[in-house]
């Protein structure tokens, strides 16, 4: 049976304790306070977590339903491509990218265009899934052409220079994939589960908690890492 597409924004891989933990990660690289780009911004939590701690977010996504509801939330969004960044070079101080360079195409253009935004003495803050070996019926349903591993992220923005990555996910955030959220995706996609009824949102409303603190109990392993936060910075040059 075909997978259908996702409900982009619903669901457990979107607010749940995976969500939750993979957003505190990200957050806890995150530089000082600035004006920032939220790409792709999707449904704004990310830009709302920005908000709190002092950023001064600008949105941009290629949908425009999505952006629609950033914008609802007071933030300013663009429609754009992560190939084809509508900004002008240097202007971001810092710019962020949480689960999206698994779904583009062409990684090396939306890599050069991130650093291109970027200002000198600025950082990229990322978070995408991690190693293929892990690849599985969700990744087909989110249509996620990549997951990387440590080569292939240092390759991909070798103009910039890393300045601490989080693979994470080994053991208990392995198994709540393994277990729970890969059935639940497949189910979903089949049409024999709504994400916003009964058991599930129960289960939900019972065990995020739990599992969100569950999560940190993590065993930075790269190699049994389901996926990967880093931060990259922009170098200075000495005629800038």
């Amino acid at each position: 049976m075909a997978i259908k597409p996702p409900d982009w924004g619903s669901g457990e891989e979107f607010f749940g304790p995976r969500h939750a933990y993979r957003l505190r990660l990200l957050l806890n690289l995150a530089p000082p306070p600035s004006l920032c780009l939220d790409a792709a911004c999707g449904l704004g939590t990310l830009s709302t977590r920005l908000k709190a701690q002092g950023f001064r977010p600008i949105g941009m996504d290629l949908d425009f339903g999505a952006a629609r509801v950033t914008l609802k939330k007071g933030f300013p969004v663009v429609i754009g491509r992560m190939e084809s960044l509508p900004f002008r070079s240097g202007a971001m101080p810092a710019v962020f990218s949480s689960e999206t360079l698994e779904h583009v195409p062409d990684l090396a253009s939306a890599a050069a265009e991130l650093a291109r935004v970027l200002a000198p003495g600025g950082s990229l803050v990322l978070s995408a899934p991690a190693n293929e070996r892990f690849r599985s019926a969700w990744d087909d349903w989110a249509g996620h052409v990549r997951r990387f591993s440590p080569r292939d992220l240092g390759a991909a923005f070798a103009p910039l220079r890393a300045d601490g990555a989080v693979w994470f996910g080994f053991p208990f955030l392995l198994l709540y994939e393994a277990l729970f959220l890969r059935r639940f995706v497949r189910r979903r996609s089949e049409g024999t589960v709504r994400a916003d009824r009964g058991r599930w949102k129960i289960l939900k409303g019972i065990l995020s908690a739990p599992l969100t603190l569950l999560f940190r109990l993590n065993l930075p392993i790269p190699s049994m890492a389901v996926g990967v936060v880093a931060r990259f910075v922009k170098e200075v040059r000495s005629s800038e």
